[in-house]
């Protein structure tokens, strides 16, 4: 995978927990629709030492993953103004999956929204 394919997984990721956490205003008594606009980079990755077996990376992947990668950024949300992000992913490059996601959202007054998530990986075929 390239730098750019991973750019766009993690921004996929924070778009898919951005709606996760949307959806839990939805449960309370009245709804407030959440909307974004976020842009961010990868700050970096770690590999695994055995790329093939994978590593839990001292506990932190709770399945052996080829590689832990962590990005960033800032953008506007709804309800909260101008904010900044950064997310951690865990990758299993062989099962097609990323997990034990950690993304934590600060708003400009310091509030901040914690999330977790996973998903799967796909490749487009034109």
């Amino acid at each position: 995978m390239n730098v750019r394919v991973l750019r766009s997984l993690a921004i996929g990721a924070v778009a898919v927990a951005l709606m996760a956490a949307a959806a839990v205003p939805a449960i309370a008594t009245s709804q407030r629709p959440v909307s974004e606009a976020m842009s961010g980079y990868m700050l970096g990755m770690r590999m695994a030492d055995d790329l093939l077996n994978g590593s839990t990376f001292d506990g932190r992947c709770s399945a052996p993953s080829q590689w832990v990668s962590s990005s960033a950024g800032t953008g506007t949300m709804s309800h909260l103004g101008r904010v900044t992000w950064t997310t951690e992913h865990c990758f299993q490059l062989f099962a097609g999956t990323f997990g034990d996601a950690v993304l934590v959202i600060t708003a400009a007054n310091g509030d901040r929204l914690y999330g977790t998530y996973d998903g799967v990986m796909t490749r487009k075929v034109n």
